[in-house]
């Protein structure tokens, strides 16, 4: 899983509107971290991928409980790519500590 996959993935369910959006409220870094990732080629760090995964759960949880079957439809999806950036993370450390 890539960092832009998710990105993607949030601004096409209209979860997230730009990548200064992304970075600041779901990695929790500078507004411009996603911009200097992609211009750098890098991977972002393992606590923004930490970052990212509890940002999902959170969210995830707070729509849960609407009674909007569209929301609901939201919180499912973010719950379904809070798995995967917990796998990527976990894998991530396993692949460090090495």
């Amino acid at each position: 899983m890539q960092i832009n996959d998710v990105y993607k993935e949030l601004k096409e369910n209209c979860l997230c509107r730009s990548g200064h959006d992304f970075s600041s409220n779901y990695l929790g870094k500078h507004p411009s971290y996603l911009s200097m990732l992609n211009s750098r080629n890098e991977n972002p760090s393992i606590e923004a991928w930490a970052m990212l995964s509890y940002t999902l759960q959170s969210r995830a949880q707070v729509l849960a409980n609407s009674d909007s079957e569209f929301i609901q439809d939201a919180a499912m999806r973010l719950s379904e790519l809070q798995q995967a950036v917990a796998a990527n993370v976990m894998q991530e450390c396993a692949a460090r500590s090495r």
